[in-house]
């Protein structure tokens, strides 16, 4: 049985099954200006920045790309998507924050890429808000992943030692700012894989988010 003083959790992906989503999102605003976006480009914005994903398009598409208005567009159809629909919380991740926080007492942080006002849409809609001591979002640093300065700082407001922390992530940019961190990383593989290297640093491989519950 491991002993920790906090865990932090990555939300998108990791809490919850919507991945997939914000890929179509990128897809049909990408279309309506005539941009036709592939899976494998669309995978390599997973658990990145917004600045990231900009030069994703710049780099594809020519430093003409409307990228402002497709990002602005994109925005629109994944807030309202939220809002009419909820979040879709992944199968578990209740039952995780539940014995994690209630039961075990334990703090728990959310960091995350993704920016503070559709992290609290997300975290609204889905009944997680009231789980997390801590949140920090990705336009609250000045980098963010695979920097580890999101889960630096998320250990700091925790008052703990990166060495006493879980960090749960399911991308391949997420795990590695959790290792570069000082943390301990458990990856739950949700659509992407990660490489062997960080394969290699892992505190622990999980087959579901559920599995955490048997690590304490």
């Amino acid at each position: 049985m491991a002993i920790f003083k906090a865990v932090v959790f990555d939300m998108d992906g990791t809490l919850l099954d919507n991945e997939t989503l914000a890929k179509r999102f990128w897809r049909d605003a990408s279309l309506e200006f005539g941009l036709s976006v592939s899976e494998s480009f669309l995978d390599k914005m997973i658990g990145t920045s917004a600045s990231f994903v900009r030069e994703l398009y710049f780099s594809e598409f020519g430093q003409d790309c409307p990228y402002e208005e497709i990002r602005k567009r994109k925005m629109e159809i994944d807030f309202s998507y939220y809002r009419e629909n909820g979040a879709p919380v992944k199968d578990g991740v209740v039952d995780v924050l539940e014995y994690l926080g209630i039961s075990k007492k334990i703090p728990l942080a959310l960091a995350t890429s993704t920016e503070r006002a559709r992290t609290n849409l997300r975290l609204e809609v889905s009944g997680l808000a009231k789980y997390f001591d801590f949140t920090i979002c990705g336009d609250e640093v000045l980098e963010t992943k695979p920097n580890p300065e999101i889960y630096t700082r998320a250990f700091l407001a925790l008052n703990v030692s990166p060495s006493d922390v879980l960090v749960v992530e399911d991308s391949s940019s997420g795990v590695e700012a959790g290792i570069r961190s000082g943390a301990n990383v458990a990856w739950v593989k949700d659509v992407q894989e990660i490489n062997s290297d960080l394969r290699a640093s892992l505190w622990k491989e999980l087959r579901t988010i559920r599995d955490i519950i048997s690590c304490f």
